[in-house]
């Protein structure tokens, strides 16, 4: 079996849901030096470092949107950790799912988190993130491989995320 230095990191992106912009940050893993970001399976829990042993990293995602200004005024909500379209899931998976968001939660309490980048730091720092990562191709293409990614630090993506929720409220205020 191939030996791989994985790391783990946020994946960036906006998308557009049923008329509504949401701002995701999606957990990934990077194979050595790949150019691009792999999906964090669960698959392949030996591969990852000692700190994340026994945690559940498949499908861990910050959604965040912004709610109707018509009925409670313009806020980004929903940035929260959670875990998005798990269809089924075992005893041991929900397990892991439990210990990793009740980790998440716990260090968030204690840095009284209460906006998304403190909750973005939170998550970085409790799962130990490495980088962030941003598709830079102008249409993406269905393949992570087959697109051009801005790689960053930590710090430099807590800012983008800032700035993709920040177009996203100049975006919802114009129409």
């Amino acid at each position: 079996m191939k030996s791989t230095n994985n790391t783990f990191g946020l994946m960036l992106r906006k998308v557009n849901r049923y008329g509504t912009d949401y701002v995701i940050a999606e957990l990934v893993r990077r194979e050595d030096d790949h150019h691009a970001p792999r999906n964090a399976s669960d698959m392949f829990n030996w591969e990852r470092p000692k700190h994340l042993q026994g945690c559940q990293l498949e499908n861990l995602v910050m959604e965040g949107f912004l709610t109707d200004p018509s009925q409670y005024g313009s806020r980004f909500i929903g940035y929260e950790p959670r875990y998005r379209n798990v269809y089924s899931a075992d005893l041991v998976a929900s397990e892991r799912m439990a210990k990793t968001l009740r980790k998440i939660y716990n260090r968030a309490r204690k840095d009284e988190a209460q906006t998304p980048e403190h909750w973005f730091m939170a998550l970085c720092s409790t799962l130990r993130l490495s980088f962030v990562v941003e598709c830079a191709s102008e249409y993406p293409a269905s393949s992570y491989d087959d697109n051009k990614w801005n790689w960053m630090s930590v710090n430099r993506g807590r800012n983008r995320y800032l700035q993709l929720i920040d177009e996203v409220t100049k975006a919802a205020a114009a129409a």
